[in-house]
């Protein structure tokens, strides 16, 4: 047998390894053992026999015996000898004959004493440095309160260090410096044995750091009343979710917030700068030099590439008057193939591949048949058209946690440009209890907002001059060309792809090949979030001229400063806000100082007023009560699918009326490719046999074509065109029937209902043939009945036309694609002329003057290409300017909303600011806490059963094909376009009215400057 050192010679235990695992054991039979055969194995073996050092004094093989007269207790503990052998020295207590002396000296004398007990070994334990098992015989000795007096001594200097200290991060006078991280780093430094105590209370739990934070500052705060960063925070952050007063007593008195009033002057401190980022923008701007070597002179233009030596006239600060006549520049007239090199793109009737330069490179692939294109090549020179985008992911990624605004620190880092918009927000206050001296009051009040611009010139343009004289522009330029026409027909086609292969589940398969995004020049400035700061709310109404003045004057401190001169801003809003805007300029024409004359801001119109107003021009024409019984129209369908939220009056519910009309247009699409497909169900599209990509780009671009061209295919307008109306007064409409003479106002309702019921609807007989004007209406009643339309196709295409034209707008909003916004102002302006929407044909007009004449270089490309904002960032997530601020609006109303009866001035403004001045300390206190929003769990449901349901519905009604005689009894003369109707010289005539008045305006402007 060999003996191994892990094997006890004594009782033949084998021990583990890990002696620490080894327990006493008890021997039974101690006679059993043969102590000495164990002796003799014991000095045969060949092994060092000092690692048998017993652990324990008083377990030596020759221990002295015990005198027979010391008594004994025969206890199991007494008679088990613990055996452990280690190659360590022993850390075990010394045993009961083991003394402690200690010898205590004074000055004169000194003093010997013997420890026993637990005194004998917490004094040898301190000697050992064994300071566990000092603590735990000390522990013994009943002096646990004694202990706890000297720990409670020593927190409390850490803590009061801790308060001391002016820059503690957990005191309110640092509240803007605040981060879980720094905080946590600070009190672990001043008070550690407090935090290893709280730490001991948390466990052992990963990122725990802001609980320890908050556990500490509620502690502190209890303590030191000025301790109370937390508890601020979380004042502000109940302030912004709007909470009752009361609940700010209650975790005041918990220590977990302070109090209302406290909060309030919190707000103000935080506040005081909420617009530091716009006012560093201004510095900026104004110390941006000029390298501009032509002079400024009343009637000087942008020179062209050719005309860079254009004479000025010299001007003279000191001189008030002219003495010579004015030499005005007349511009060369602009016409479609303009050369101007800032409006190259506004009439162009190619489109070309990207070259290796563009920005647009990095978003697609240009792929035709598996081959790569050569850069430069036109799309439309390609063989059979093949070619097809494939969408890439976005460059920029979306924020699905990011805030509406920007932190202040991130936007004072922001150069370049900015605009501002600004909008009425108006409050009706009401008194519970009306007396005389109380009643509801309406607060009218004015919100702004600056938001930076991301899209900028590559080559430095001319801010000085304008581009020409609005004198020199052709009036063709303001209506939609043919070059317009043939760029929205393909916008068209592109739509009504995304319609086919999203709705119809047998063309899924063809989604890679369908364009989702439609790219411009600055498609990758247009995916970075927009920086946007509220300026605050101003108690103003804008309807009254001298308070609107007070607005310009209010908002011109952010207007930058070049030479004591202003160097002028877009400033955006509704027709209304325009309107009010121009007319305090006007009023104060006369100024001497440009601040005085407010010529710090050029007013501009913005998007998504304009859209929702060509919206209720669709629901106008097509949405009508009377129709509910009438298959395919809006009205009925809007019953059929129960949409109760659709209003006729498209303000009062513009996103479910948006939806519902983008809803159907799909609808109706499908049901125009199965009509030129000769399908009658859905199914029969999973029988299309097309493998390759280039085959299915093939089929929807062809589809897709023949749906424009037979059913929204739009004509040019004339502005020559004269129109014929069959009235015998002027402005008013006649029946129509021969021998009826019967007028009406407005050709709407009450005209249709008349010659529903006409008594000379069948009536031939009796007509004057010496009255010309009844000859007149007979022959077109011929020709009308010769002709025989059908009236219910003209209203499915024309309402699938409007709802393409809506569709549009929204998506070039939201590619923020200014080329195709202005066009689309270009065609509204005919809808705005046909139904007398006197302020935004005005807006319309003068968006496009100002592109094309009035403004200089660089800011007429600002005003094109920075129309829209990014609220969170990434690819089709731009909004219109005033849509943005409409949001804006929705956050402060719910703030002003939740003072109730407390709506003072002071609340107003605090209200105002506190929707930028908060975010910085908000940011950083969600930002350590590792928040995870993700997505939005509330996505859109899907509206495929729907779609399902409207094509089967419609689908024997046969609402594109071609039978003449039939109609919607509501719209028994409508026709599948609505520009018939409008007077083209008339609205010539107007034009160059305009013209001649912004001209004017122009020099009387000039002179007195």
């Amino acid at each position: 047998m060999e003996w191994e050192s892990s094997v006890c010679l004594h009782c033949s235990h084998v021990f583990d390894k890990n002696l620490k695992s080894e327990r006493r054991r008890k021997v039974s039979n101690i006679s059993d053992l043969d102590f000495i055969d164990i002796i003799a194995k014991t000095n045969s073996l060949d092994f060092d026999l000092s690692s048998l050092t017993p652990t324990k004094s008083g377990c030596t093989p020759r221990a002295k015996k015990q005198d027979k007269n010391v008594s004994t207790t025969k206890t199991p503990k007494n008679n088990r000898r613990r055996l452990c052998f280690s190659d360590k020295k022993s850390t075990q207590s010394p045993g009961p004959k083991v003394k402690v002396h200690v010898n205590i000296g004074y000055r004169g004398s000194s003093r010997n004493t013997v420890l026993k007990g637990h005194e004998k070994l917490a004094c040898r334990a301190l000697v050992m440095k064994q300071y566990k098992t000092a603590v735990n015989h000390m522990f013994a000795l009943d002096v646990k309160k004694e202990i706890g007096i000297v720990i409670k001594k020593k927190i409390n200097k850490e803590i009061g260090e801790i308060v001391k200290n002016k820059d503690s991060l957990l005191r309110s006078s640092n509240l803007s410096s605040f981060s879980w991280k720094s905080a946590y780093r600070q009190l672990e430094n001043k008070c550690p044995l407090t935090m290893d105590l709280l730490q001991t209370i948390c466990g052992e739990k990963k990122k725990n750091e802001p609980r320890l934070v908050t556990s500490m500052a509620v502690l502190l705060f209890t303590r030191n009343q000025q301790m109370n960063t937390i508890q601020s925070i979380n004042s502000v952050l109940m302030f912004r979710g709007h909470v009752r007063t009361k609940v700010y007593t209650t975790f005041n008195r918990a220590g977990l917030s302070s109090s209302y009033k406290s909060t309030l002057n919190t707000i103000d401190k935080l506040c005081e700068k909420f617009d530091e980022p716009v006012k560093r923008w201004t510095e900026q701007l104004s110390s941006e030099t000029i390298d501009q070597n032509t002079s400024l002179g009343d009637h000087t233009y942008s020179a062209t590439s050719d005309e860079s030596n254009v004479e000025n006239i010299a001007t003279d600060d000191n001189i008030l008057h002219i003495q010579s006549p004015p030499v005005m520049y007349i511009a060369e007239p602009l016409t479609d193939a303009c050369t101007t090199s800032d409006f190259t793109s506004l009439d162009t009737c190619q489109e070309t591949v990207p070259t290796t330069d563009s920005p647009m490179e990095k978003q697609y692939d240009f792929v035709d048949n598996g081959t790569s294109v050569p850069p430069g090549t036109p799309l439309c020179s390609i063989e059979n058209h093949t070619s097809y985008y494939t969408p890439m992911q976005p460059s920029v990624p979306c924020e699905e946690d990011s805030p509406y605004t920007t932190k202040s620190s991130e936007a004072i880092q922001e150069t370049g440009s900015f605009q501002i918009i600004m909008d009425n927000l108006n409050m009706n206050q009401k008194t519970r209890h009306k007396t005389e001296d109380t009643s509801n009051k309406v607060h009218n009040l004015v919100h702004s907002m600056a938001a930076n611009d991301r899209a900028t010139p590559t080559d430095p343009l001319d801010e000085i001059h304008p581009q020409a004289d609005i004198l020199s522009l052709s009036n063709e330029l303001f209506i939609p060309s043919d070059n317009d026409i043939h760029n929205l027909n393909e916008d068209f086609k592109i739509l009504i792809q995304r319609a086919l292969v999203d709705n119809i589940p047998g063309l899924s398969e063809y989604r890679q090949v369908v364009q989702y995004h439609i790219l411009h020049e600055f498609s990758q400035q247009a995916e970075k979030k927009s920086t946007v700061i509220p300026l605050g709310i101003l108690e103003k109404d804008e309807n009254i001229t001298e308070q609107m003045i007070d607005v310009i004057t209010h908002l011109q401190q952010y207007v930058p400063k070049r030479d004591k001169k202003l160097k002028p801003l877009l400033l955006g809003g509704d027709a209304l806000s325009v309107e009010r805007g121009e007319a305090a300029q006007k009023a104060r024409i006369d100024a001497v100082t440009c601040e005085d004359r407010l010529d710090g801001f050029i007013w501009k119109s913005e998007d998504w007023h304009g859209h929702v107003i060509s919206l209720q021009d669709t629901f106008n024409l097509h949405f009508k009560g009377s129709s509910s019984g009438e298959m395919g129209t809006l009205f009925q369908l809007k019953n059929k699918f129960d949409r109760r939220g659709v209003k006729s009056e498209v303000k009062d519910a513009v996103n479910d009326c948006r939806e519902f009309l983008r809803f159907v247009t799909r609808g109706y699409i499908i049901l125009g490719a199965m009509h030129l497909l000769g399908f009658d169900s859905l199914d029969k599209f999973k029988d299309l046999n097309h493998t390759s990509d280039t085959q299915k780009k093939e089929f929807l671009e062809k589809l897709s074509q023949d749906i424009v061209d037979k059913y929204i295919a739009t004509e040019k307008f004339d502005l020559e065109a004269f129109k014929q109306t069959n009235t015998q007064e002027e402005g008013r409409h006649m029946c129509g029937y021969p021998g009826c003479k019967k007028s009406f106002a407005v050709d709407g309702k009450c005209r249709s209902k008349h010659r529903f019921r006409c008594p000379y609807k069948e009536f031939e007989g009796v007509i004057q043939q010496n009255n010309e004007n009844d000859q007149q209406v007979q022959s077109t009643i011929e020709v009308e009945k010769d002709k025989k339309e059908d009236f219910k196709r003209n209203y499915s295409c024309s309402l699938l036309r409007d709802g393409l034209f809506d569709w549009c707008r929204e998506d070039a909003a939201r590619e923020n694609d200014g080329e195709r916004l202005v066009r689309m102002w270009r065609f509204d302006i005919l809808k705005f002329a046909l139904n007398n929407h006197v302020k935004y044909r005005l807006l319309a007009f003068k968006l496009h003057a100002q592109l094309l004449a009035i403004l200089p270089p660089k800011q007429a490309f600002q005003l094109k290409n920075n129309r829209t904002v990014n609220i969170h960032g990434g690819k089709g997530a731009n909004v219109p300017g005033d849509l943005a601020l409409e949001f804006m609006n929705m956050r402060a109303k719910d703030a002003l909303n939740s003072l109730r009866g407390n709506m003072t001035s002071a609340s107003i403004e605090r209200c105002g600011r506190s929707l930028q001045g908060c975010n910085d300390i908000i940011d950083s206190y969600t930002t350590g806490l590792n928040q995870f929003f993700g997505k939005p769990s509330n996505t859109k449901p899907s509206i495929q059963k729907d779609i399902d349901i409207l094509v089967k519905h419609l689908q024997p009604e046969e609402l594109f094909q071609d039978i003449p005689g039939r109609c919607h009894r509501t719209f028994d003369s409508i026709s599948s376009t609505c520009l018939t109707k409008l007077d083209g010289q008339k609205l010539n005539s107007w034009l160059t009215s305009k013209k001649e008045e912004f001209s004017k305006t122009k020099r009387l402007r000039s002179y007195l400057v």
